[in-house]
């Protein structure tokens, strides 16, 4: 279960995925020899992550009707039934616009399903919205949101949030971990406003559940994915496993949100500086990734700067990227191919003083932060 996040970027995702799925409100039956299926509560629809537009259907008027609509192209401002929706669907369509021309935050983080609360000069904002199958919500300062999917089946009493007394271990601040939120599909936590920079995604989790139960709360059962900005950072993860074996102890993950889990889902626009009112898209794709077949790890898979300037002037595609590029904090290898561009070879003959070895490490941790600001900017 998610517990506290915190998380940046001008607009930065993370989000939870388990196996089991909900869909829509449902009853399913089946011929003799099979099973119910029943679903209960109010009716809800998931049509987020669409790519759907134009205006709002009538339906949505439906009485107590659940809708998650994140993540779509709707023009709301033309829609006669927005103010139906609850608040905060103009900031959560797929462009995320609040605060994108004139980004205002550097920074949040929330406690899950729990009250505010202030540990070691962080304040982690309250986030005890009742959420349901389809849902979302942002804050009344649009600086973060949070949109859940999914049912749990076989159950007329569902709860979205999970609550313990128990005492927790490996933590200095227990009051975190006393409430935490729970989701039978897909759990996101978005970012609103948020300058641009290189951010660290800070996840703490705690399981809270009594594995003695059978169904989805049985032990081995309860694994989910965890994505960044839309990378797939961990893959059936579960807390009980990487606690040890060891009930309500505290585990914490930290990942970095770089440009290249943007480059790798097709979203590098959202690299280019909120200031610029105008741009080419197509420039913006070609310069970052000429910059990043120049930030390779091994000197021998990046560009001549002929090559370099052919690809700038469009005279030459950009050749295809398949390798994370190496920052000037995670470089410690031993490249025995020559580095020398073709351009050397025509126009000097000695070329003695090139390297054809580099084993680089830094250990002034001031210079190492400066070195990979300035690759991500």
């Amino acid at each position: 279960m998610p517990h506290l996040v915190r998380l940046g970027r001008r607009h930065a995702e993370m989000r939870l995925q388990n196996h089991v799925a909900g869909w829509a409100n449902l009853k399913i039956k089946r011929g003799k020899g099979r099973r119910d299926v029943q679903m209960y509560g109010p009716p809800f629809r998931d049509v987020s992550y669409n790519n759907l537009s134009g205006s709002l259907p009538r339906w949505i008027q439906e009485q107590n009707l659940q809708l998650n609509l994140v993540a779509n192209n709707f023009n709301l401002e033309s829609s006669n039934y927005s103010s139906v929706l609850p608040y905060g669907l103009h900031c959560l369509q797929r462009n995320f616009p609040c605060n994108r021309g004139s980004p205002i935050y550097s920074s949040f983080a929330i406690n899950c399903a729990g009250p505010t609360i202030t540990s070691h000069d962080i304040v982690y904002e309250s986030d005890n919205e009742p959420l349901g199958p389809a849902t979302y919500y942002l804050t009344d300062t649009n600086r973060w949101g949070v949109s859940n999917v999914g049912y749990f089946i076989g159950s007329n009493n569902i709860q979205y949030n999970i609550i313990s007394t128990s005492t927790v271990t490996n933590t200095q601040e227990s009051r975190l971990f006393q409430r935490a939120r729970i989701s039978a599909s897909s759990l996101r936590y978005y970012g609103v406003g948020l300058q641009n920079g290189k951010y660290t995604v800070t996840l703490q989790f705690v399981e809270l559940a009594n594995f003695t139960t059978i169904g989805w709360k049985s032990f081995g059962r309860r694994v989910f994915d965890i994505y960044v900005q839309g990378n797939l950072v961990e893959k059936d993860f579960d807390i009980t496993r990487v606690a040890g074996g060891v009930l309500r102890r505290a585990v914490q993950r930290k990942y970095p949100a770089q440009a290249w889990h943007l480059y790798k889902n097709n979203r590098q626009l959202e690299l280019v500086d909120s200031k610029l009112s105008e741009f080419s898209e197509e420039e913006v794709k070609v310069l970052i990734g000429v910059a990043l077949l120049c930030t390779q790890t091994l000197p021998s898979s990046r560009p001549s700067m002929s090559r370099v300037i052919a690809m700038l002037c469009g005279d030459m595609e950009v050749s295809t990227i398949n390798s994370k590029p190496g920052y000037l904090i995670e470089w410690a290898f031993n490249d025995v191919t020559t580095f020398v561009s073709d351009d050397i070879n025509e126009e000097c003959e000695d070329t003695s003083h090139y390297i054809s070895s580099t084993r680089l490490r830094t250990t002034d941790k001031t210079l190492e932060i400066s070195a990979s600001e300035a690759l991500l900017h």
